[in-house]
Parts: C-alpha cells; sequence; structure tokens
C-alpha cells in the first residue's frame, strides 16, 4: 500500500504538468510552431542529457551480473511485446491496416520518459541505469522496424532510410553506455549543466505531452471502446500477469521490478512523430497516447501492488 501510495502521489504530479501543457496549447500560449520546437528540443537535446545525467550519478558498483540478468529482461520485454503486437490485434478484431498501428502503439511504450520519473520515485537514481538498456533498444527498433510498421499503414511496399537510425537519442544513449563501462568520473562544468538540464527533462516531457492530448478534441478519443480494452490489456493485463511470472525466477528484486513496471506504461508519443512522417491514419494512435497515458495515472500503482 505504501509503494501504490508514493507511486499515485507521482503520477499526479505527472498529471500536474500534462495539464499544464494541455491548458497552455488551449489558451494559445504555445501554437503548433512551438508544440514542435519543444518536441525536438526535449527529443534530441534534454533527453540525451538526461541519460548522461543519470550514468553520472548511477551506482558504478552493480555487477556484471546484474547488468547480465537486465540485458535479458530487456530483450524478453521486447521480444514480449512484438509478438503481443501481432496477437492483440487479432484479439479485438483490428483490420485492415490499422492493426499496424496497434503493432505501433503495443511495442512502443513510453520507456523513458515516463518510467524514470515512476521508478525514481520508489528507488531513487540508482534505478535510472537499468532504463538505459530500454532506451538504446528503444531507439534502435522505433527508427527501424517502426518505421517500417509506419509505412505499412499506407498500404505501400514498406521502405526506410538507415540512417535516420542515428539520431540524438540513439546515439546518446550509447555514449552514456561507454561513459558508465569506461567508469570516467565526470566533473564541473559537465556535472552541473547535464544536473540542470536533465531535471528539465521530465516536466517539459510531460508539458508536451499534454499539449499532444490539447491538439485533438478529447471527445472524438473518448469514444469508442475498443481502445478502452486495449489499454486495460496493455496497462493491467500484461504486466500483472509479468509480474507473477517473473516472481518466479532469481533476478535481482530492482531488475525485476523495473521490467514490470516497464511492461506497465502508456504507449509512447514518439510513435504519433514516426506516425506523422512515415504513416498515415494518426487518429488511431493519438487517441492510443491519449487514452493509455490518462489511465496509466491509475494502473501503474495498481501493477505496483503486485511487485
Amino acid at each position: 500500500m505504501v509503494t501504490f501510495l508514493i507511486l499515485l502521489k507521482r503520477m499526479l504530479a505527472l498529471l500536474f504538468m500534462m495539464a499544464c501543457g494541455y491548458v497552455a496549447y488551449r489558451r494559445k500560449w504555445v501554437g503548433e510552431e512551438g508544440y514542435s520546437g519543444l518536441s525536438t528540443i526535449v527529443a534530441n537535446v534534454f533527453n540525451p542529457i538526461l541519460l548522461f545525467q543519470s550514468v553520472i550519478i548511477a551506482d558504478r558498483t552493480i555487477s556484471s551480473k546484474q547488468i547480465g540478468q537486465n540485458l535479458i529482461l530487456v530483450a524478453i520485454y521486447f521480444v514480449i511485446l512484438i509478438v503481443l503486437g501481432f496477437i492483440i490485434p487479432m484479439v479485438l478484431l483490428v483490420k485492415g491496416t490499422e492493426k499496424y498501428q496497434y503493432n505501433l502503439m503495443t511495442l512502443f511504450s513510453n520507456v523513458g520518459f515516463m518510467a524514470i520519473p515512476v521508478l525514481s520515485a520508489l528507488y531513487g537514481d540508482s534505478a535510472t541505469i537499468y532504463i538505459i538498456f530500454y532506451v538504446l533498444v528503444y531507439n534502435v527498433l522505433a527508427y527501424s522496424y517502426g518505421i517500417f510498421l509506419c509505412v505499412k499503414t499506407k498500404k505501400g511496399k514498406a521502405k526506410f532510410d538507415w540512417k535516420v537510425m542515428w539520431n540524438p537519442g540513439l546515439v546518446g544513449a550509447i555514449l552514456a553506455l561507454l561513459l558508465y563501462v569506461s567508469k570516467i568520473q565526470v566533473s564541473d562544468p559537465f556535472t552541473t549543466i547535464c544536473d540542470y538540464m536533465g531535471n528539465a527533462t521530465i516536466p517539459l516531457s510531460m508539458f508536451v505531452t499534454g499539449i499532444s492530448i490539447a491538439k485533438f478534441p478529447l471527445k472524438e478519443y473518448l469514444s469508442g471502446a475498443r481502445v478502452y480494452i486495449y489499454s486495460a490489456i496493455k496497462l493491467l493485463l500484461i504486466p500483472i500477469i509479468g509480474a507473477l511470472i517473473i516472481r518466479q525466477f532469481s533476478v535481482d528484486e530492482m531488475i525485476k521490478n523495473v521490467f514490470v513496471l516497464e511492461l506497465a506504461m502508456p504507449v509512447g508519443a514518439v510513435i504519433l512523430a514516426l506516425n506523422k512522417n512515415y504513416g498515415e491514419n494518426e487518429i488511431v494512435v493519438s487517441r492510443g497516447i491519449v487514452i493509455s497515458t490518462v489511465l496509466s495515472i491509475i494502473t501503474i500503482p495498481i501493477v505496483a501492488l503486485f511487485l
């Protein structure tokens, strides 16, 4: 119950940050150009710096066994979601190219922006080193397999340029990992820069998420039963089953909990940008982002009860 209350308080704080973005867009304090600029800055500047901050303050005494266990669970995490990305649309009777939208929503959760503040609330900054591995694989898949799925929604032949994989998010994750492995001690002014800018990443990312929700009429998103059934499967059924199964294995407790809470994360906003650039029918994806993000305020604390 203590864990539930801690996470509920943290999720309400994130909800307030999103509400600020929502109000700012509705009041026209931020326009479309501002939203686009903020999204780009958060993804390409602040998020990579947050990864560096995580490495700088991370516990570097983590054993190779713990790193190995985490890597195994990261691999299992993405394999499970890739497979479920095909199964869930069939269960929900999704037809046509819309099934690729559900592939995207199932695989690409909010493993960074949402996971970092949630896990930090429970375990402090030491948990973020494990998240870096999820973010690294996520970026590789998003800018390869993710674009492939986006193009499939257009009923065309899936093509993409491998060069798009080399984005600041991926490069930042790789450099952060190299910094961690090298055990190089970083000092001022770099530590101060990472501290200040890294701390700004989470409120900015939540602010941008709030704007993305405000961009579309909520009435349109709140209609239709399928998205609620899908959200219940993604936010509750999958992580709770994952928690019950992972309990049976001898794995470091924090690594297990990171794995389960990553499964409980809502749909990631990055796929909206990918779909906008490479696919079509973004209403399906944006509806999934809005509904799952709002519902996760309650579902993540519930999942935490099974840790």
